[in-house]
């Protein structure tokens, strides 16, 4: 009798311990989920830097002088890093970063925003068919390669 009732707390034990267990386990997936979210969230919004129109966009509504904005800006000062830098598909956003937390830019872009937008998209132009020249020279330097093996 004795070692039924000790069987039956250690049965209730184990059960116990494996749906703690099992709570710990959801938290983490939703800690590790809200964290890959944020990311995504994050590495949108560097990439939408790159649009000199949405920085227009920005400043047309006031983001630049609100301080939590700027707080959230120095946050994503991580997308320097390298072992995220990786995942930016526009470069430029990375540099947009840096000159919104300018004081200098934002005034020129509050007196000559539409100009200065317009500069910098034929600018993100030129970037983006160079670098898809770049790609496409790559390409047929592989396949070049492949032909003479």
């Amino acid at each position: 009798m004795m070692q039924h009732q000790m069987s039956m707390q250690i049965q209730s034990q184990n059960q116990q311990d494996q749906s703690q267990q099992a709570n710990q386990d959801l938290m983490n997936f939703r800690s590790d989920f809200e964290q890959y979210q944020r990311f995504q969230l994050d590495l949108e919004f560097v990439n939408m830097l790159a649009n000199p129109y949405y920085i227009l966009q920005l400043q047309e509504y006031d983001y630049f002088s609100n301080e939590r904005f700027q707080n959230y800006l120095k946050y994503l000062s991580y997308f320097k890093q390298p072992e995220y830098f990786k995942f930016v598909k526009y470069p430029l956003g990375i540099k947009m970063l840096d000159l919104i937390q300018q004081d200098k830019f934002i005034e020129n872009l509050s007196n000559n925003g539409i100009e200065l937008a317009n500069k910098m998209n034929i600018q993100n132009t030129y970037t983006k068919q160079f670098l898809n020249y770049l790609a496409k020279k790559s390409s047929l330097q592989k396949d070049i390669k492949k032909e003479e093996n």
